[in-house]
């Protein structure tokens, strides 16, 4: 295993793998409010969301510490309370919002492709 996947991508706590787990909060913070759930309701759903990645990961063939778990779980619901704050505190125009979704989601899914991709390069 080279430098970057043992300094940058496998740790027991926070890794660059924590980014898109933080990214799913955020993302759903938009799609609660586009959809007109409630914050608790988006909360709820976000958490369920993070969890069943969680046990899913394992049969993907993707293991992790069992802190980095839990600390993903909860990276998720930090990015969907910091963005929900923020967006109750500005209140942006639904317009703004469905761009909001759209940046945040190229970036989620740019990340989480080229994560995927170093993964499996070094697995082929």
């Amino acid at each position: 295993m080279d430098w970057h996947s043992i300094v940058l991508w496998e740790q027991p706590f926070i890794d660059l793998w924590s980014i898109p787990h933080t990214f799913l909060g955020i993302v759903a913070v938009f799609i609660t409010v586009l959809i007109g759930f409630s914050y608790k309701k988006g909360l709820l759903i976000t958490m369920f969301i993070a969890i069943g990645w969680e046990l899913i990961e394992p049969l993907l063939g993707i293991s992790e510490h069992g802190t980095n778990q839990i600390i993903d779980i909860l990276l998720s619901l930090v990015g969907f309370g910091l963005t929900g704050f923020f967006v109750k505190k500005y209140n942006p125009q639904l317009e703004s919002t469905r761009r909001l979704l759209t940046l945040t989601l190229l970036i989620m899914i740019g990340f989480s492709f080229v994560g995927w991709l170093g993964w499996y390069l070094r697995n082929i």
